[in-house]
């Protein structure tokens, strides 16, 4: 369930967007019962007392509707301060990025307010995490560290700037299920990701029909890897592009029966009016996805970064935009 408050979402959908409230009220005015699988495939149901029930359809709508107020409030906050600091929420995925203080105020007014609408941050390793801006001095890295350790969070969680002698290999977090941080952190963590769904997609072959092992082929495992390529830069996703490659070409051997040759996998790649299968090369989507996604949101990333000068070189040749860095 989503341990969200539902008297706080009904006012906030009854302020908001009152035509939802006879809905709302049909699907939550009682407890309701929700089943779980047990050990041996065993069903046995559980009465869910309060937040949402996860698959419901109005589950997002209610988490949407009960955060509302302490979304607003910490973005109204940000606003009035550091002209790049902005909040971003995909439901309960959240970061605030601001300078220093006003992302430790940002923070505690988060928790202070989330815990009424029944919204309570996670200290777990890997869950909530911070990663310091460049201080320049010891004296201010300790600042920070205590600051953060004063609202809760794990000496582990807060990562300090490669800078200022923190370690580059762990100077990031997941976002979104895309690795964030230094290049060293984002390279190690996109291959820990892949060699995890490697892992994962050992599933297939509990499959027992051909077409039912090319459907998860095509419709699960390729459309997983173009995410990470047009979020990632090329000089990071470009090196494991070999990794990609040869989980889809193990998974596809089985399916025509026998491990196919070079040629014949460059022809399974191309397009289906091509004469091919429709996998597509991953080496030849890396940069494109990359720009793509570039092109697609720099303004958008320009609205919450207005000092971000990089945006204006994005077009520039190589050499003049290292040189602009």
């Amino acid at each position: 369930t989503l341990l969200v408050s539902r008297k706080k979402a009904f006012d906030a959908i009854l302020r908001e967007s009152p035509q939802l409230a006879r809905i709302f009220h049909a699907l939550y005015k009682g407890d309701t019962n929700i089943w779980l699988r047990c050990e041996q495939d065993e069903w046995t149901t559980l009465l869910s007392e309060q937040g949402f029930v996860q698959g419901c359809v109005f589950g997002p709508f209610g988490f949407g509707f009960a955060t509302l107020d302490v979304y607003k409030a910490v973005i109204n906050y940000l606003a009035g301060g550091d002209v790049d600091a902005f909040f971003g929420a995909y439901s309960d995925d959240a970061v605030i990025s601001a300078a220093h203080d006003n992302a430790t105020e940002a923070f505690e007014m988060y928790m202070l307010m989330g815990g009424p609408a029944g919204l309570h941050v996670n200290f777990s390793a890997g869950k909530t995490e911070v990663l310091l801006g460049r201080c320049g001095s010891r004296e201010e890295v300790n600042r920070r560290v205590r600051n953060y350790m004063d609202q809760g969070l794990p000496i582990d969680n807060i990562k300090i700037h490669p800078s200022d002698g923190g370690d580059a290999d762990a100077y990031g977090y997941i976002h979104l299920g895309v690795p964030v941080g230094s290049e060293e952190y984002k390279a190690n963590a996109l291959r820990k990701l892949i060699d995890d769904f490697s892992t994962l997609a050992s599933c297939v072959d509990d499959l027992k029909e051909p077409q039912e092992e090319w459907v998860f082929l095509l419709w699960v495992l390729r459309q997983k890897f173009p995410y990470w390529l047009r979020h990632m830069s090329p000089s990071i996703t470009l090196p494991l592009a070999p990794l990609i490659e040869n989980l889809l070409r193990d998974k596809f051997n089985p399916i025509v029966g026998t491990p196919v040759s070079d040629d014949q996998w460059e022809q399974a790649s191309l397009p289906v009016k091509s004469g091919g299968f429709g996998l597509g090369k991953v080496t030849d989507t890396i940069t494109a996805a990359f720009v793509a996604n570039v092109q697609e949101t720099k303004e958008h990333v320009r609205s919450k970064l207005p000092s971000a000068m990089y945006l204006d070189h994005i077009d520039d040749p190589p050499e003049e935009f290292q040189r602009a860095r």
